[in-house]
């Protein structure tokens, strides 16, 4: 238990979101990972929190041993596969309209989806 808590609090502190500017567009970057806990595979942080407008970028880490893995978000057309070979793959695409998103695995369908949130402005 004590492992698992110190791993997320890792976790949580590596992949922390920040905001940038670019050209004058608030500009949230995430980097997230993917990992496999107990024989689930999950991505790392679940749930990603932006405000409605803000251009979304995300850094994707394969880190399981079990080949490659999909990462979607239907609401904004974000649909890309992230191989185990070490190379992360980005997404990036603007959160039009407040709500909550499935994320999920498209490859896997079994696999533990997350959320995006998409506060008002």
């Amino acid at each position: 238990m004590r492992r698992l808590l110190v791993l997320s609090a890792v976790l949580a502190a590596v992949f922390a979101a920040r905001s940038v500017r670019s050209e004058g567009d608030a500009v949230r970057q995430f980097s997230v990972a993917n990992i496999e806990y107990k024989g689930s595979k999950l991505w790392i942080p679940g749930t990603l929190i932006v405000k409605a407008g803000e251009t979304v970028k995300i850094k994707l880490v394969n880190s399981t041993p079990s080949g490659k893995h999909g990462y979607a978000i239907d609401a904004f057309g974000v649909k890309t596969e992230v191989a185990n070979d070490g190379q992360p793959a980005s997404v990036e695409f603007k959160a039009a309209k407040a709500g909550l998103y499935p994320i999920y695995c498209q490859l896997h369908p079994a696999h533990i989806g997350g959320q995006l949130l998409v506060l008002e402005k």
